[in-house]
């Protein structure tokens, strides 16, 4: 009886001394999650361009659509030096960005965490061209006018990486193409 205690005692004791299939495997399936999370975050210029091109044209739908939905103007200003771009008002008054419940300013670089990411030009055609104004049935227009937008639209850089983000005048329908 004493032996056999003897025996399950060394026993347990031998077995501590390594890892198990089963351990090994979650700790490999673990590493591979990582990995896929950590290595987009360490994209490429290309990547981080398209991203902020990306995000540029669903804020500029998402414009659009509240635009309609409030039934009043909605304007779109963008700040090629410092890569940010406002939503807001007819009155001017930034509009609240409902993932935050802040103003609703967009900065790319932080955003997308290359501060190599700028906005190069935002050309809408008119006097404030550097802003585009979604009015209540969601036509796009120069800002402070009835005019429709020019085709030139927002360019945005990293790296040697160009993407352009148009707004086709009367529809409102945004693209996103790499130059």
């Amino acid at each position: 009886m004493e032996r056999r205690k003897l025996k399950s005692r060394e026993l347990r004791q031998s077995r501590r001394g390594g890892f198990s299939l089963i351990e090994v495997i979650v700790v490999v399936i673990l590493i591979a999650i990582l990995a896929t999370l950590v290595i987009p975050m360490m994209g490429t210029d290309d990547s981080a361009a398209r991203g902020a091109a990306l995000m540029v044209s669903s804020n500029l739908e998402y414009a659009r659509s509240e635009a309609t939905r409030r039934q009043a103007s909605i304007t779109v200003t963008f700040n090629t030096g410092a890569g940010t771009f406002t939503l807001s008002d007819a009155a001017g008054v930034a509009l609240t960005n409902p993932g935050t419940g802040q103003d609703y300013i967009v900065n790319l670089p932080d955003e997308m965490g290359k501060d190599s990411l700028q906005i190069l030009s935002a050309d809408f055609g008119g006097t404030t061209s550097n802003s585009i104004t979604f009015t209540s049935i969601g036509e796009p227009v120069q800002t402070g006018s009835a005019i429709p937008v020019g085709t030139d639209g927002v360019v945005i850089k990293c790296g040697d990486s160009q993407y352009r983000v148009k707004v086709k005048p009367i529809t409102g329908l945004v693209t996103t193409v790499s130059e």
